[in-house]
């Protein structure tokens, strides 16, 4: 009778598979470490403005209005890979249009991220990898203290062994995002080893910094989080400016704010081949706080907030 184990791609576990199989030669070889290329892009949302699941005509609609923003064209960010079956949906528009995606695996519960984690694999099995971008397990998931470091870093290392090795995709880093105050915790050193990237959320806004301070802002949380992490790749996987809502500190609120920290962040950003994605593309109406509503830089029903292009 064949014994049964439920299958999990952690990489500690597969690396003792090939070793078992490999040539002797290979034994004891470093990994090379996977380049993350540099992109702008932007994060959208699994729903419409009425709360329904996004259509593939309407990420087609959006993609394609996303492509004509030259700063933001390469790459779209996805928060779920199942609610709404984001992900299934989504790649097709992102195929369509020539981004790729940033994906975003749930890291917390271990129902829902067992659920995150096959979808991505069935995403990968009926589409291969060339629209896959990135992949970051959970998102600010330490700085909430939802999930223990040493878990988090299993997680890590069970999708990087499903993308890297069971599937072959060695070129797509995968990692995490959070902000600077967690990556320069040592308790995070775990999920730093673990990860081929670290990913940096980074709001002046919610550190209640003036627009007039927010790349300086930008430029120390970058400073730190390299400092804190050995030199790994980073990427900046959320940064932005709402254009409405109550002031937080002496940070403002306001159209002028964020087409201010718009064009002077990503400007830096590019001077600096930082790759980042913006949070957010377009404005989410069923965000819970008010503020949360009006962080895009398109609205709702895609016009652009303020001259994207130049």
């Amino acid at each position: 009778m064949p014994i049964r184990i439920k299958r999990k791609f952690s990489a500690v576990l597969v690396a003792c598979t090939l070793a078992a199989i490999a040539p002797a030669t290979d034994v004891g070889a470093t990994p090379k470490a996977v380049v993350v290329p540099m992109f702008g892009g932007a994060t959208m949302d699994t729903t419409q403005p009425d709360g329904q699941c996004m259509t593939n005509q309407r990420a087609i609609d959006r993609l394609h209005r996303l492509k004509t923003v030259e700063r933001l064209a390469q790459t779209v960010r996805t928060l779920t890979t199942s609610d709404c079956n984001a992900l299934m949906n989504l790649i097709p528009a992102a195929m369509a249009t020539g981004l790729k995606i940033n994906v975003t695996v749930w890291a917390v519960d271990t129902a829902k991220f067992d659920t995150e984690k096959r979808h991505l694999e069935d995403a990968l099995k009926s589409f291969g990898a060339d629209w896959l971008n990135t992949v970051s397990v959970g998102s600010e998931s330490l700085y909430q203290k939802e999930i223990d470091p040493n878990l988090l870093a299993e997680r890590i290392l069970d999708v990087k062994g499903m993308v890297h090795d069971a599937y072959g995709h060695r070129d797509v880093a995968v990692g995490t995002s959070e902000p600077r105050t967690v990556w320069a915790d040592s308790a995070s050193d775990p999920v730093v080893e673990a990860s081929d990237f670290v990913g940096l959320t980074v709001f002046p806004y919610w550190e209640g910094k003036p627009v007039d301070e927010g790349v300086t802002t930008l430029k120390k949380a970058i400073r730190e989080t390299r400092a804190a992490t050995s030199g790994k790749p980073l990427v900046v996987t959320e940064t932005g400016w709402p254009s409405a809502g109550p002031a937080f500190g002496e940070a403002v609120a306001s159209l002028e704010s964020l087409e201010r920290y718009f064009n002077e962040a990503v400007l830096w950003l590019l001077q600096q081949k930082i790759p980042y994605n913006w949070f957010s593309g377009w404005d989410e109406p069923g965000r819970f706080s008010e503020v949360e509503k009006h962080f895009g830089v398109f609205l709702a029903d895609g016009t652009a907030k303020f001259q994207l292009t130049r």
